[in-house]
C-alpha cells in the first residue's frame, strides 16, 4: 500500500511539472498570439475605413440626388 502511494506520489508530481515541449509550445503559441492580436487590430482598421468610405459614398450619392431633385 505505501508503495502504491509513493507511485501515486511520483506520478503526480511527474504529471504537474512542465516538459521541455510543452515550454516550447508556449514560447511558439507567443509569437503567434501576438501575430493574431494584430492581425485582428488591422482587419478592424480596414472595417473602419470602408465604413468611412460607405459613408462618403453616401454622402456623395444624397449631393447627387438632391442635385437631380432641384
Amino acid at each position: 500500500m505505501k508503495r502504491a502511494m509513493a507511485l501515486l506520489a511520483v506520478l503526480s508530481l511527474t504529471a504537474c511539472q512542465k516538459t521541455p515541449k510543452m515550454e516550447e509550445k508556449v514560447e511558439t503559441a507567443k509569437p503567434l498570439e501576438t501575430q493574431a492580436k494584430e492581425r485582428a487590430q488591422g482587419a478592424a482598421n480596414l472595417i473602419k475605413d470602408a465604413q468611412a468610405v460607405a459613408a462618403t459614398a453616401n454622402a456623395a450619392q444624397a449631393e447627387r440626388q438632391a442635385a437631380m431633385d432641384q
